[in-house]
Parts: structure tokens; sequence; C-alpha cells
């Protein structure tokens, strides 16, 4: 049901200028899940997950989304993902992170034409 697209550690995040998360994959389907794990914090939200397009003009952020530790799955408009391009922006405090991203492989109505 769950195909893996991304997964990565990053150390040292509140080094300046914070490094940028990007996962870049050609969606083909709407449904998104992500695991986000930091190892100290059980309660707080972690990061942003921010669809985003790159265009003439600049780039287009798509709705923010909060990942809280563990994996969230979301259903995305299609309009966010035409870009192809996701970002995890991690809270200030947060030093390291654990990502994985998954897509969905089902053939249903969330499937991208």
């Amino acid at each position: 049901m769950w195909k893996l697209i991304y997964e990565r550690k990053f150390f040292n995040l509140i080094s300046d200028p914070k490094p940028q998360i990007i996962v870049t994959h050609k969606f083909t389907n709407r449904r998104v899940a992500v695991f986000v794990d930091e190892g100290k914090y059980d309660w707080e939200q972690m990061a942003w997950l921010i669809p985003f397009m790159n265009t003439p003009h600049g780039r287009f952020n798509g709705q923010w989304l909060r990942l809280w530790r563990g994996t969230q799955m979301f259903t995305l408009p299609k309009e966010d993902l035409i870009g192809g391009l996701l970002e995890i922006k991690p809270r200030s405090f947060i030093d390291k992170l654990h990502v994985r991203v998954y897509e969905s492989f089902l053939n249903d109505e969330l499937k991208i034409s």
C-alpha cells in the first residue's frame, strides 16, 4: 500500500544557515505519509510539511501542515503536488531529525493522472 520515496537522517540542524530538507518526486497519488522522529520530544510539533512549486515569478507555497512525532497521513490537493516538491521545515529548537516520506501506490480515486 505504501512505497518509500525518501529517507534521511539530519544532524546539526541548529547551524546557520539552517539546511533545507526538500523532497523531489513525481507524485502519482495524492495520499502521502510522513514519518518524523527526533528522539527527545514526545509531545511537540517537530516540523512543517510545505508542498511548493517553483514558478518563473518565484516560489509558490501550498498549505503548511504540522508534523508531529511519528507517522501522519495526508491527502494533498492535486494543485500542491504539481511541482513535485515537498519541504520539511524543522522547528527552530530541533537539532536532529529522521525523516521518511511514503506515497500510496493504490489505483483509487486519489490517483493523479
